[in-house]
């Protein structure tokens, strides 16, 4: 008998109340991800020659099952978290899933809300990267077929993508196009690891592409709140390291519309009528300073406590999405060019 999506919901709930009392080590064994139902997206048909991996953001908050007990990791299974990852779902498949096979998993992301202690936040965060790395194994040994490859993901699940490179054996990682870790966070420690290299331009492969996003402001100093030991910045409009000016909006340009799924402002609008907008690599912050908005059109103030005003963490898929469309066909392009041996 096939068991439903809401059967295997429930299952999961009961499943995990019942671990994390009995058992924390069962209930940080990684999902199987055999399991078709644990894909919003697995192309198996494979029409193209780049595939593209992604991992959601975080979307869910923290949540109580019906024994009463408080869960900082999301349920794979839920209606209501894959409710809650749908958009996100949609915009990676809109900004890197053309002219590709997009390969997107749900996992047990680690959620908004604080935990008791920071070993429980560790268990939290580990029981999210074993499903993510399981994920990735199983598109490896199943879906992949020997193709290049794209990982992308954003928030969260750009910092997982770290975990996910340096799992990488050789042979995988000469297939690697790019990681994009768009808003995530790449520190010092991690330039040690071999497979860990930062982009420098716009078609070099093997590479992490990071970036995080702040509105300058007058008087205000500017910092990575998210992310403070990140030390890897790139600029999407320019693919260049510099600290020159690019022009994210040009002057006199007609702004597109917010795009009114979100609560926040999405689209690159300029705080004064027709000027110009721009985007700068902050080499001692190693941040992207995003200049002539006003940040308070693209605050949250619910979730302030995570992204204070000046941070647009939350908007960054969405000003550079041409960018990354484009960037992602060059690379590919560059990559499938290149004269490394993939056998």
């Amino acid at each position: 008998m096939t068991m439903t999506l809401r059967s295997k919901a429930m299952l999961m709930t009961i499943v995990a109340a019942i671990a994390i009392v009995a058992s924390p080590a069962a209930w940080a064994q990684a999902l199987d991800y055999s399991d078709a139902d644990l894909w919003w997206a697995s192309d198996s048909s494979a029409q193209h020659n780049i595939d593209v991996f992604y991992v959601l953001p975080t979307c869910v908050g923290a949540w109580t099952d019906a024994a009463g007990t408080t869960h900082f990791n999301a349920d794979a299974y839920s209606a209501k978290h894959r409710k809650a990852w749908l958009l996100s779902c949609r915009l990676a498949k809109d900004i890197f899933g053309n002219g590709t096979n997009l390969y997107l998993p749900y996992y047990r992301q680690a959620t908004f809300g604080s935990p008791s202690t920071p070993a429980q936040a560790d268990s939290i965060r580990s029981i999210a990267r074993g499903d993510v790395l399981a994920a990735f194994e199983h598109y490896m040994k199943h879906y992949n077929r020997g193709r290049r490859f794209i990982l992308a993901g954003f928030s969260q699940g750009a910092c997982l993508l770290v975990d996910i490179v340096k799992s990488l054996d050789s042979r995988a990682l000469s297939r690697m196009v790019a990681a994009y870790a768009v808003g995530g966070n790449v520190t010092r420690s991690d330039l040690k690891h071999p497979n860990v290299k930062a982009a420098r331009g716009a078609t070099d492969t093997g590479v992490i592409v990071c970036f995080n996003s702040w509105a300058k402001m007058r008087g205000e100093k500017s910092r990575n709140v998210l992310f403070p030991d990140n030390v890897v910045c790139i600029n999407p409009i320019t693919w260049s390291t510099s600290s020159r000016k690019a022009t994210l909006l040009p002057a006199g340009s007609t702004p597109k519309a917010h795009d009114p799924n979100f609560p926040y402002g999405t689209s690159v609008v300029p705080a004064t009528e027709g000027a110009a907008v721009t985007v700068a690599v902050d080499k001692s912050n190693h941040m992207l300073m995003v200049e002539g908005i006003d940040p308070k059109v693209y605050s949250l103030p619910k979730m302030s406590n995570y992204f204070p005003l000046g941070s647009l963490h939350l908007q960054e898929l969405f000003f550079y999405a041409d960018a990354l469309r484009k960037n992602v066909k060059v690379r590919s392009r560059a990559s499938l060019q290149s004269t490394r041996n993939v056998k």
